[in-house]
């Protein structure tokens, strides 16, 4: 199990993934993440449950804020988040959540899956962004 979130606001470039500085919970060995870096992985076949949570500001006001889950440097369809924010100071709270696989024949190869959030749209200001893994079976 894992839950790690940034403990401060950070402005993140379009394109630009979030980073983390606190693990709440590191536990275990099927999931790991290093504080102070954008990457968290699964290390072990199974399914898990991902989720992110944040409130966000735009630096524009003419795009919602979006992020995007990143599997091995691809994004993921369907674990999306957006909002619309009218100002730097309008938060507006996103989330996401999503089921992972990691299949034995990942791991087979000694490769652990690397996962990342990523802010797809505009620049923008994330205040408490969190991310939860569980594994789930």
């Amino acid at each position: 199990m894992l839950n790690i979130y940034n403990s401060s606001a950070q402005s993140v470039a379009t394109d630009g993934m979030i980073n983390y500085d606190t693990d709440r919970i590191n536990q275990g060995v099927a999931t790991s993440h290093i504080p102070g870096s954008n990457i968290f992985t699964l290390n072990y076949p199974g399914i898990y449950e991902v989720t992110f949570t944040a409130a966000a500001a735009s630096a524009t006001t003419d795009e919602p804020v979006t992020v995007q889950l990143v599997k091995n440097g691809t994004l993921v369809p369907g674990a999306i988040g957006e909002t619309s924010s009218t100002a730097i100071t309008d938060f507006q709270g996103l989330s996401f959540s999503t089921l992972i696989e990691v299949s034995y024949m990942c791991l087979s190869t000694n490769e652990a899956v690397s996962l990342a959030v990523e802010n797809t749209g505009p620049e923008a200001t994330f205040n408490q962004p969190t991310v939860t893994v569980i594994k789930v079976r």
